[in-house]
């Protein structure tokens, strides 16, 4: 029994005699070096390279494949031996993480030195990972030492590539990282950009989710040392976590915007505030300075179960509105959130070396891709609802408008002839009554007087009420004549004519500056001589005092503009929305009905225009009216 434990320890040395000196035999793509490489575990961090080379070289043992050392202090020595069979002369020895601490021997001495605690431009292989350039002729044999220390995972795995593959497959990489953070920065993008235009703040929740997970893989990579902060290895080290929970806060913002969890799920919004809080605190904790490394590795304990469990209430709050709403975006919402949820933790089982693969990231990216489209996809989804609901808004809107006008309409039909009799009688009485006051004054000269007062008020009150049904009236019925080409200098010059004792006698002088090729508008005859009309007048009882009323008309590319310009006390800037509503007026003292405004505006927008006031150059208003031309008009 002795005799064959004997020989087994016999048979097990000369095969750990015969790995030592077998060596690796270099081919053109990437070399695995695990199955090559010896081992050695220095807790006290002390040993060198004589000490690898000398005493300590028995305690070396055979590598198990890729190795996950895991969290730990000690200092991993890896001896392994090269042999170049290939044309190339110049090698890459790269690893798979990145340690604070690595360095490379051979037989003469430091190869180099490296690591993720020093400034990226004191590497001598620009790339984000760790990496070395090593010259081999062909043929020649190399023992290689690699020292590495770290607080965080150490995987041991090195790797040597001939350095033309090795930045070809870089080129690779980097292209499909590129089309990663291109499609997630276009995303982010787009919806920051429907934010802008809709100020609903799930797209933009939806943007500072996807920049900071974006960024938060690309400080896993490594992109963030190389290109955003080469010189500061401290932070690039702490920015890893910092961008994690932001990108986790910005996350569960997105979800409770999104999924509507305060109304649909009280509870569940409250435990994702408190989470949203806890990863601020928590990205703020590791801005500070370094501290002692028990709390550390609690803040980082505590900090990975806070990821986790907001990573599940964000899934458990989009299962739970999505089963009592049935919405297709909530279930969209959950089918992406799992997708990521899954691609994490894959990567977070291959990381720990529970998975064969140690190159997990991929695995997360390709997730958060997937999920950035989904949600995506969702957004859009939310964006058609609105549109729809906007429509449907609008359309009941105008429903209601034009139900409301009908009303009006039938309202002020009945008020017309039920007060158009009796005002008939009441003028007719009050012509009579003057007929009579006439012959009672020529008998009686004077004695009339104070019955002639009387009656030039009744007269008064009896026109103002008929211009109101009339204006009424024509309010309600300017649409009913027959659209036919109408020359609109023409139908100025009618309003102006028609108007020219008013005008004289307000003392309102009439500057014209009309072109005299102004086309053809299509308008129903006479209304577009009411609206100057209106306005003219309107004019006048701004300018009671006297002033200036500029006329002017010119013909555009597609419409034919007209703007007529006082100088009177103009409209304040609040009121010059409400001054083209029915019965809103800024003269009630001076008999303003408040309807002329109203008239004139439904009348241009039947003929397809629009109308507006703005200040004028000398104080005043300034009224413009665009129609289309004649052809426009036609097409619209």
């Amino acid at each position: 029994m002795r005799g064959l434990l004997g020989l087994g320890v016999c048979v097990l040395q000369l095969l750990v005699a015969h790995r030592a000196w077998a060596a690796a035999e270099l081919h053109d793509g990437r070399n695995a070096l695990a199955a090559h490489a010896f081992v050695l575990e220095d807790d006290t961090g002390k040993l060198t390279i004589e000490d690898a080379q000398g005493p300590a070289a028995r305690r070396f043992r055979p590598l198990r494949g890729a190795e996950n050392a895991g969290h730990s202090r000690s200092a991993y020595w890896l001896r392994f031996q090269v042999k170049n069979l290939t044309s190339w002369s110049s090698f890459i020895v790269e690893l798979n993480m990145t340690p604070e601490i690595v360095e490379l021997y051979d037989d003469a001495g430091l190869v180099g030195r490296s690591g993720s605690s020093l400034p990226f431009g004191e590497r001598g292989v620009a790339h984000p990972n760790i990496a070395f350039r090593i010259m081999l002729a062909h043929g020649e044999v190399r023992t290689l030492w690699l020292r590495q220390r770290s607080s965080d995972t150490i995987v041991l795995d090195p790797r040597i590539w001939p350095e033309r593959t090795f930045w070809e497959a870089s080129s690779r990489e980097q292209l499909l990282n590129g089309l990663y953070y291109g499609a997630l920065i276009a995303l982010a993008m787009y919806n920051l950009f429907l934010f802008f235009g809709t100020r609903d703040r799930s797209y933009f929740l939806y943007f500072a989710f996807q920049v900071t997970n974006a960024l938060t893989q690309a400080s896993l990579d490594k992109y963030t040392f190389q290109y955003l902060w080469p010189g500061h290895p401290i932070w690039a080290a702490r920015s890893v976590p910092v961008l994690e929970f932001l990108s986790i806060t910005a996350a569960l913002a997105f979800a409770r915007t999104f999924l509507a969890t305060r109304r649909l799920s009280p509870r569940l919004d409250a435990v994702m505030r408190v989470l949203s809080i806890a990863g601020l605190v928590f990205a703020t904790v590791w801005t500070l300075p370094e501290a002692d490394a028990r709390i550390t590795l609690i803040v980082a304990m505590l900090g990975a179960v806070h990821y986790l469990g907001s990573i599940v209430i964000i899934a458990v709050a989009a299962t739970v509105v999505a089963a009592r709403t049935g919405s297709t975006n909530a279930r969209v919402f959950v089918a992406a959130w799992a997708v990521l949820v899954a691609a994490t933790v894959m990567a977070v089982l291959e990381v720990m070396g529970i998975l064969v693969s140690q190159d997990g990231f991929p695995l997360t990216k390709l997730g958060s891709a997937v999920e950035a489209v989904l949600l995506s996809l969702a957004l859009a989804s939310r964006l058609n609802g609105l549109m729809r609901d906007r429509e449907r808004a609008q359309c009941e809107l105008l429903a209601a408008k034009t139900a409301r006008i009908d009303a009006l309409r039938r309202l002020v039909s009945g008020v017309a002839h039920e007060v158009g009799n009796p005002l008939n009688f009441a003028r007719g009485g009050a012509d009579e009554l003057a007929t009579e006051l006439d012959a009672i004054e020529r008998n009686l000269p004077g004695g009339g007087a104070a019955v002639r007062r009387a009656h030039k008020l009744v007269a008064s009150g009896l026109a103002r009420i008929k211009l109101i049904l009339d204006n009424l009236r024509r309010y309600l019925s300017v649409g009913d004549a027959e659209l036919v080409p109408t020359d609109l200098a023409h139908e100025i010059d009618q309003a102006l004519q028609l108007t020219a004792e008013r005008l004289r006698c307000a003392g309102v002088r009439v500057e014209q500056q009309i072109s005299d090729s102004l086309p053809p508008v299509r308008a129903r005859p006479g209304q577009l001589h009411q609206v100057a009309l209106n306005i003219i007048t309107n004019a006048i009882e701004a300018m009671p005092g006297g002033g200036t009323l500029c006329v002017a008309a010119r013909a555009g590319e597609h419409e034919v503009v007209v703007s007529m310009t006082d100088t009177g006390a103009g409209v304040d800037v609040a009121d010059r929305e409400q001054i083209f509503e029915p019965f809103f007026t800024t003269r009630e003292q001076t008999g303003g009905t408040g309807l002329g405004l109203a008239v004139a505006r439904e009348i241009v927008m039947r003929h397809g225009g629009t109308i507006r006031v703005e200040a004028g150059d000398r104080g005043g208003a300034r009224f413009v009216v665009s129609l289309p031309r004649l052809g426009e008009a036609d097409d619209r």
